[in-house]
């Protein structure tokens, strides 16, 4: 990989500032010219080396307090389908299938977020209602520990 492509990928990681025109101030940062930090974002999309690009959301800073794992019990059929209608829900930003265990019987994972523990209880029983799945779990958090993006360069 040049030298360019792992300062571009490195700097696209801290983030995009709040501008009109964040690839131009990251452009001025890495001191080329917007249109070549744009090529070769692009370039690098097409060729897979960044499969996607985007920004994270400061929940707590738009009003979004309560979060919370829901995990179900979507049998090994309908799983698939399952996750698919809870996907369909904007307040629900990750939704993954895993293996079950002896005494885990839960197949379907989701994140689902809210403005308050009342609306987040709502977005729930919708969840629940969409995917005709009764048996579930929820974890809220207790306290983050970390989160970050993973730095491998």
């Amino acid at each position: 990989m040049k030298e360019l492509d792992k300062k571009i990928i490195k700097i696209l990681k801290q983030g995009y500032p709040l501008t009109k025109r964040p690839f131009s101030e990251l452009a001025d940062i890495l001191k080329i010219k917007e249109d070549l930090l744009l090529e070769k974002v692009k370039g690098m999309v097409r060729n897979k080396t960044i499969r996607r690009t985007g920004v994270a959301l400061s929940h707590r800073r738009v009003g979004i307090t309560s979060n919370a794992m829901v995990v179900w019990n979507a049998g090994e059929t309908q799983v698939v389908k399952q996750g698919k209608a809870a996907s369909r829900f904007a307040f629900v930003s990750h939704c993954y299938e895993r293996a079950t265990l002896p005494n885990w019987p839960y197949n379907l994972y989701t994140m689902i977020h809210a403005k308050s523990k009342t609306e987040l209880q709502k977005n729930i029983i919708k969840v629940a209602r969409a995917t005709k799945i009764k048996n579930y779990k929820i974890l809220r958090s207790i306290k983050e520990l970390k989160k970050t993006t993973p730095n491998f360069i």
